[in-house]
């Protein structure tokens, strides 16, 4: 009698086994692990502007505050080797489009209250020094250390959220909140708004053109309105 043949396909290497969770977000930007959380930097930072130093003169108050913030994102940086990749003509051209879209229609409906926040924001500031804070030490120390090193370790989601309670925290007190609530909620929300909006950009172009963005958006927002 002839042995039976087993008929059944030869049984191979088992597969390797697989995690459920392996697939990441798409629009979750990767991250990366850090020696010196940003995050914890940026709560004693926001306990100071809250806290710390609203007994000073707004100038000396924005300069320490601007400046410890630079030089924390700096820290981070160099610490934990964070790169930031070249300055292009695209990031330029990506940057100045964006605000220009944001900045111009807000201006051309909200001159006169923008004007009344800028000299309420900056009070008797020469327009000098006030282009040289929104042009240059502003986009730069938040820059540096939102979108360079928080967004950098923590995503777009939490730094953008950061970001706008860190422009709340140094604006507010210049401004008559308690008398004029609904204004400054408007405020608010706008400065929240703008930054998620740099975060996104930082996450899909890169962290130049959320910086040139800054800086478009600012001048239009905040200085030319000086002007009207």
């Amino acid at each position: 009698m002839l042995d039976k043949i087993d008929s059944r396909p030869e049984e191979g290497p088992p597969a390797p086994e697989t995690s459920p969770i392996e697939v990441e977000d798409a629009e979750t930007e990767d991250v990366l692990p850090s020696t010196l959380d940003p995050a914890f930097l940026f709560i004693i930072l926001a306990a100071l502007a809250l806290f710390g130093l609203n007994n000073l003169a707004f100038e000396i108050r924005y300069t320490l505050l601007w400046t410890l913030l630079a030089v924390s994102g700096v820290i981070v940086l160099v610490i934990d080797k964070i790169a930031l990749e070249p300055l292009t003509q695209r990031d330029v051209l990506v940057g100045l489009s964006i605000s220009a879209l944001i900045g111009l229609p807000v201006l051309a409906v909200g001159a006169a209250q923008l004007h009344r926040v800028s000299l309420d924001i900056f009070g008797k500031t020469s327009d000098a020094a006030v282009f040289q804070i929104l042009a240059f030490t502003m986009p730069l120390a938040e820059g540096l250390y939102f979108r360079a090193a928080l967004q950098g370790v923590r995503g777009p989601i939490f730094t953008g959220g950061a970001a706008g309670l860190w422009a709340i925290l140094m604006f507010f007190p210049q401004l008559d909140v308690l008398n004029f609530p609904l204004p400054a909620a408007i405020i608010g929300l706008c400065l929240v708004f703008v930054n998620f909006l740099y975060s996104y950009l930082r996450h899909r172009f890169g962290f130049y053109t959320s910086w040139i963005c800054q800086i478009g958006t600012n001048l239009l927002l905040l200085f030319v309105v000086r002007f009207i």
